[in-house]
């Protein structure tokens, strides 16, 4: 295993790189920790489907929203995992909510280090370089502060690379097979998102591994095998158990695993229900110049000149580290210049690791005087392009600080050149991150350096929430649920602010998903199971009307714009005339409520 090579460095070679991945690590977890309240609950979908996973067992293996388990999160139960074990272990809390996607995020850096090492001729240098650029990744850092699952699906993937790389070294087959199983963990975290990474995980073993063809061919099949088990692993799990007797599969249309699978293709082509205005953020439209503008330029775009230079540079070598992270990076970047459906610029975290892999090992090489050029004018395009508040003085001084490096490197000083690339280059994206922690957060599409220029806005658990949360739960009397309310957004807010009570989430995340239907709500009303039902709490924040949360006309029309499509969805079972015709308004004066949310009593509709 890599782990073992280690024993052969020198004592110089030990401090550099010990000490080195002590600075790099505690630099990712201070630039992940530092404000870490500022966050809150972060994506309180998220956060509530951990604290129902904490409370209940059946809930925990599915996924549940709720612990009366009616429909799950849009995505495996095992990307929430960690974060109910959290939560169970010390309560639901602004750390702990949060907390395993930091530490996901600080280990990515740890195992990046080892993996361009490995990959590199066992280069140190690179691994650290590497190692640093992910740990001061704006995007990765931002996405890090968050509940998502992605930081778990990074490091899943990084795991499997390192495992990829010793089986291209040692030419043994099981640790293929670990790979693919690692990547199959992965798709059971984020589903197809995580499969991008396969071509050029099977091109480096074909290319670079030290084996017969045959045995080359064998490994694959082991490696594929192992992917396919583990991947299926959660679809057939689910397919075993009666529908009755499990929840709805949320972000699916028929409450299966394999639909909301497979409907994630609709993500690369569009089309269809997904294309929506708040599904854009903001973002140029699909093509090759995508990653270089609109929000992504300054989340994504600050190194990847630099990385696509080092690609050519570095590439002909056939060195596996280089084939791999040529292959992530090109494989990736295509499939985010083309997407056309829902893209939420924190995707682009999953290129990070091979934009910063590259960069790394080309810098490791020498500085050049074309690495400076293409470095610094990478940063300075994305500090131009980028719509962001940024210091007035941070442009000037990336300028100079590679002007000076040029000077430098024509005059052979090579040492002095290649701290004035470092100050060129880690200039704007550590601003970027250090700005990050004193701006709130914004949970469903993190950003760093996001103030005022993300059309969404922070939607904290507020006193409204918690007025309403007390009214429905000192007026419940044996209900299963404490409420029902239009899209799990809105229901997610409200289980957090009720401790964990479940609330039937109308629709699922989107309010397009086809449960309940107009029977089976009735069905629990007249059963007793449910007796309040919140209608049209398009913004999360109850008790505050958009002025008070400081939303821009951009935004209150893309909610506005949003709330409609969730009615006409709805409006195909019913179940919002339903309520309306049937049910009893309660006063808002009652709950702190504010137009046009609406809380309804429906325990006298049959």
């Amino acid at each position: 295993m890599a782990l073992s090579r280690f024993r052969d460095l020198t004592v110089t070679e030990c401090v550099r790189w010990y000490g080195g991945m002590a600075f790099v690590l505690a630099l990712a977890a201070a630039v992940r920790l530092w404000g870490l309240g500022a966050a809150g609950y972060a994506n309180t979908y998220y956060s509530a489907a951990a604290l129902s996973m904490s409370r209940d067992p059946v809930a925990f293996l599915f996924g549940s929203l709720d612990t009366q388990n009616f429909i799950t999160v849009d995505k495996p139960a095992i990307g929430l995992w960690p974060q109910a074990i959290a939560v169970r272990l010390f309560g639901l809390n602004q750390a702990t909510a949060v907390l395993p996607s930091v530490l996901f995020g600080v280990a990515s850096v740890g195992v990046l280090a080892l993996v361009v090492r490995r990959g590199f001729g066992g280069d140190s240098w690179a691994g650290l370089l590497a190692a640093l650029g992910l740990a001061i990744s704006p995007i990765t850092v931002a996405l890090d502060r968050d509940t998502l699952p992605d930081p778990l699906m990074i490091l899943l993937l990084l795991l499997a690379a390192l495992a990829l790389l010793d089986a291209v070294h040692s030419g043994r087959i099981w640790l293929l097979a670990v790979s693919g199983a690692l990547v199959g963990l992965a798709f059971g975290v984020k589903m197809l998102q995580a499969y991008a990474v396969l071509p050029a995980f099977v091109v480096t073993w074909l290319l670079c591994a030290d084996t017969p063809i045959r045995r080359r061919l064998l490994g694959l099949v082991a490696a594929v095998g192992a992917l396919v088990a583990v991947s299926a692993a959660w679809p057939a799990a689910l397919y075993l158990v009666p529908a009755e007797r499990r929840p709805f599969i949320g972000g699916s249309t028929d409450g299966t695993a394999l639909d909301l699978v497979f409907g994630g293709v609709t993500r690369v082509v569009g089309g269809g229900a997904v294309q929506n205005p708040s599904a854009a953020f903001s973002l140029t439209e699909p093509g090759p110049g995508r990653l270089f503008g609109g929000l992504l330029v300054d989340q994504i775009g600050w190194w990847l000149p630099l990385a696509l230079l080092s690609l050519v540079t570095l590439l002909p070598g056939r060195r596996p580290g280089p084939v791999l992270f040529a292959g992530w990076t090109l494989v990736l970047g295509v499939l985010f210049s083309t997407m056309s459906g829902i893209f939420h610029p924190y995707y682009t975290a999953q290129l990070a690791p091979a934009v910063c892999a590259l960069a790394g090992m080309g810098l490791a090489t020498g500085v050049t005087a074309v690495q400076v050029v293409a470095g610094t004018g990478g940063v300075c395009w994305a500090l131009y392009a980028s719509e962001a508040t940024r210091p007035g003085w941070l442009l000037p001084v990336i300028m100079a600080a590679g002007v000076l490096a040029l000077v430098l490197l024509a005059v052979g000083r090579r040492a002095l050149a290649a701290g004035c690339t470092a100050i060129a280059l880690l200039a704007g994206p550590l601003t970027w991150t250090a700005l990050t922690p004193g701006q709130p957060v914004v949970p469903a599409n993190p950003l760093a350096n996001d103030a005022h220029r993300n059309p969404l806005i922070p939607q904290p658990i507020t006193e409204g929430d918690r007025r309403l949360a007390g009214y429905l739960l000192a007026n419940r009397h044996g209900e299963r649920w404490i409420a029902a309310s239009l899209t799990a957004k809105a229901a997610g807010s409200l289980i957090v602010a009720a401790r964990g009570e479940p609330v039937l989430a109308i629709g699922g995340f989107t309010g397009t998903d086809p449960v309940p239907s107009k029977a089976r709500l009735i069905e629990l009303i007249r059963r007793r199971e449910l007796r309040f039902v919140e209608l049209d709490a398009s913004w999360g924040g109850r008790g505050l009307t958009p002025d008070q949360l400081g939303w821009s006309a951009r935004q209150r029309d893309m909610e506005l714009k949003a709330a409609e499509r969730k009615k006409k969805a709805m409006a195909r079972t019913g179940v919002i005339d339903w309520v309306r015709r049937t049910c009893t308004p309660v006063d808002p004066r009652a709950y702190g409520g504010v137009p046009p949310a609406q809380l309804f009593d429906c325990g006298g509709a049959t």
